[in-house]
């Protein structure tokens, strides 16, 4: 837990003894400890809520959420291909004893382009990553909690490895809209022998409104249209 989330546990830990104190005095003096009662539960419930770690609210995983994007896709001797992808979260399944959010990824217009099925797990420590052409291999740290600006990581996957850091926190304008507080992440490393480099903005309460990648001489880039959750 980073050092915010320590000191509100233990605020929460000394209110919550005082709060039920205050519930008791109340019974006998109900007219006069009514606010001071108010305050005690308001106070437990918005520092319950900020206890999640930084970082959370970049990955709003929830049964039926979609995310629609534009793609572009660069190569030589092919030039430009424009097309469409379509991320939703198809329910929730357990692989080996944990629950993960199952994310479909549909991609069209870009002749070649694969459907793709992966596993999330939200933890207090992260999002956990099982792929789906490689379901029987074992999860990986795909974003730690908390993240923030100068966050750094390596993300160990089966065909691949990357070093990761967060950037910057940034504005993204997207389509005309504007997302606030975006984190910029960037990785790079190999996959599948060749190396290969990533930009990717998250933005809060949205998840990924932009991600490009560029491997092999391939330039592939995802801008958010439009999400539901």
């Amino acid at each position: 837990m980073h050092s915010g989330g320590k000191m509100q546990a233990v605020i929460l830990a000394l209110l919550r003894p005082v709060c039920s104190l205050v519930t008791v005095c109340c019974q006998r003096q109900k007219a006069a400890c009514f606010l001071l009662t108010f305050v005690c539960s308001m106070s437990i419930l918005s520092l319950s809520s900020c206890s999640k770690p930084l970082g959370w609210d970049y990955f709003p995983l929830s049964n039926g959420a979609q995310a629609d994007y534009s793609v572009e896709f660069a190569a030589p001797f092919v030039g430009v291909q424009k097309g469409k992808a379509r991320e939703r979260v198809d329910g929730r399944e357990n692989i080996r004893g944990s629950d993960y959010y199952k994310v479909v990824s549909v991609t069209t217009g870009i002749p070649g382009a694969e459907s793709q099925t992966n596993y999330f797990r939200k933890t207090e420590k992260g999002i956990y990553e099982i792929e789906g052409k490689h379901k029987d291999s074992p999860e990986f740290l795909a974003f730690p909690f908390p993240l923030v600006v100068g966050s750094e990581w390596t993300v160990s996957e089966a065909e691949g490895k990357y070093e990761c850091r967060v950037e910057s926190e940034e504005s993204a304008e997207m389509w005309g809209k504007t997302y606030e507080h975006a984190l910029k992440m960037t990785c790079h490393g190999q996959y599948k022998g060749k190396a290969i480099e990533m930009s990717e903005y998250l933005a809060k309460g949205v998840g990924a409104v932009k991600i490009v990648s560029r491997y092999s001489g391939v330039t592939i880039e995802f801008t958010l249209e439009g999400y539901k959750h």
